[in-house]
């Protein structure tokens, strides 16, 4: 069996509102590290073939920044909701 390469890793976080993500990084060939953020994918249901999880590249804010509260632009119908994460 080939050896396994890792890379990258992920941290189990809590949200705010109780659910539950993930974030870590993905370490890419030429050394560059990618931030992460991984949801469960709340539009998967047991008939359909939609990923279990969408993984998204994490842009922090800086910490004087409020947290924006309506994603409804995102592509997937904005953040998820607690009950929806994991």
């Amino acid at each position: 069996m080939a050896e396994k390469k890792k890379i990258g890793a992920l941290w189990l976080k809590e949200q705010h509102g109780g659910g539950m993500h993930q974030t870590g990084e993905i370490d890419l060939p030429d050394g560059t590290k990618v931030p992460i953020i991984v949801f469960r994918n709340g539009f998967k249901t047991a008939t359909n073939r939609q990923p279990d999880h969408i993984i998204y590249i994490r842009e922090d804010r800086p910490q004087s920044q409020p947290t924006r509260q309506d994603d409804s632009d995102d592509e997937h119908g904005g953040a998820p909701s607690a009950d929806e994460v994991f």
